[in-house]
C-alpha cells in the first residue's frame, strides 16, 4: 500500500497542523483521482480536528505581542510555581484555553500563542477556533456531513489498557532495537537536531517528538560522568515508554468526546466489519454509526 505524508521533511524544518492539513488533502484528492480509497491513519488529534473540520482564524501575532507574551513566559519559568501562575493569568480572560492548557503542564509554546493572540486583538484564542465535533449539536454535526466535500468514515481502534500499554513498552523496545539511538546520533551530527537549546519552546517539532526527545535527552546524559550506563539506557526506556503511555491516554480522553469516530476493538474480524460498512451509503453509515454511539453511552452510564 503506498505511504503519503512519510519521508516529506527534513527533521530541522518547521511542520505544524495547518501544513499537515493542506498536503493532507492534497494527497487525498490524488488518491481519490485514481479511483482508490484514502485511509487517514494518526496519532494526534489536532492534526487530524485540522484535516476534518479546518483550521482557526486566529490572527497572526505582531511583533509587539509576541514580545510581551515571551517576556511573561521568560518571567513565570523562574518562578517554582510559575506554571499554574501563568495558567491562573489566562483564565483571567480566556478560561476555556486555560482550562485546557491546565490538563497538559508546561505546555509554555501553546500557553505564549493564546496570549499572543489576546494581546495582538484583545480576544481570547478559544473566540477563534473553529468549531470541532466536540462543541457541535447533532444538528450541527449533520449539517457539516451534508456539506463535507468527502465521505469520513472514522474509527478508533482499542483494546484492553492492560493489553495496549504492553504493546506500547515493546514497540518502543523494538525502535530503539532497530537503531533509534543510531539514527537521532546521526542527525545530531549532520546538524540537523540539537540535543540541548536555551528553551524547550526553541525546539523544532522533530526535537519535540516523542522518541526524539527522549533519545536527545539520552546523547546529553551519555555526555555526564554521573551514573552507570546500563542505568543511564534503563531510564531512557522507562521515560520514553512512559511518554508513549501518556499521549496514549491523551488520545483515549481526546477521541472518546469526538462524535464522528467509532470505537471499535482491535480483534480478528474487524477487517470484515470495515468492509462491510465502507460499502454503505452515507444514509445507511450514519444510521449505524448513532445507534453504535447510542449503546455506547449506555454502556457508560451502567458503568
Amino acid at each position: 500500500i503506498p505511504h503519503h505524508l512519510v519521508n516529506s521533511r527534513d527533521p530541522a524544518e518547521e511542520y505544524n497542523a495547518a501544513i499537515f492539513a493542506v498536503e493532507a488533502h492534497e494527497a487525498i484528492s490524488d488518491v481519490l483521482s485514481r479511483g482508490r480509497l484514502p485511509i487517514v491513519v494518526g496519532g494526534t488529534g489536532f492534526y487530524i480536528e485540522w484535516l476534518i473540520y479546518g483550521k482557526p482564524e486566529a490572527p497572526a501575532p505582531t511583533p509587539e505581542a509576541s514580545s510581551r507574551a515571551q517576556g511573561e513566559i521568560d518571567r513565570y519559568r523562574e518562578e517554582e510555581k510559575g506554571w499554574d501562575m501563568a495558567i491562573a493569568q489566562l483564565r483571567t480572560f480566556d478560561p476555556e484555553t486555560a482550562s485546557r492548557l491546565g490538563c497538559v503542564p508546561n505546555h509554555w509554546y501553546r500557553l505564549k500563542r493564546a496570549l499572543e493572540v489576546y494581546y495582538t486583538e484583545g480576544k481570547p484564542l478559544s473566540h477563534y477556533e473553529r468549531p470541532n465535533g466536540k462543541g457541535m449539536t447533532a444538528s450541527q454535526l449533520q449539517a457539516f456531513l451534508d456539506n463535507c466535500p468527502y465521505d469520513y468514515r472514522c474509527y478508533f481502534l482499542t483494546r484492553p489498557r492492560d493489553e495496549l500499554f504492553r504493546a506500547i513498552d515493546a514497540r518502543c523496545e523494538e525502535m530503539v532495537a532497530d537503531g533509534l539511538v543510531r539514527e537521532v546520533s546521526g542527525l545530531v551530527k549532520n546538524g540537523d537536531l540539537i540535543p540541548e537549546r536555551p528553551s524547550r519552546d526553541d525546539c523544532t517539532p522533530a526535537e519535540r517528538a516523542i522518541g526524539y526527545r527522549q533519545t536527545l535527552d539520552l546523547i546529553t546524559n551519555l555526555t555526564k560522568k554521573e551514573g552507570s550506563l546500563d542505568d543511564k539506557l534503563v531510564d531512557y526506556l522507562h521515560v520514553f515508554a512512559a511518554a508513549s503511555r501518556q499521549f496514549a491516554q491523551r488520545q483515549l480522553k481526546q477521541f472518546r468526546r469526538e462524535p464522528l469516530f467509532q470505537w471499535v476493538r482491535y480483534s480478528n474480524t474487524l477487517s470484515k466489519r470495515l468492509q462491510m460498512e465502507l460499502a454503505m451509503s452515507r444514509e445507511e453509515y450514519e444510521v449505524k454509526r448513532k445507534g453504535d454511539a447510542l449503546g455506547e453511552n449506555k454502556e457508560e452510564t451502567g458503568r
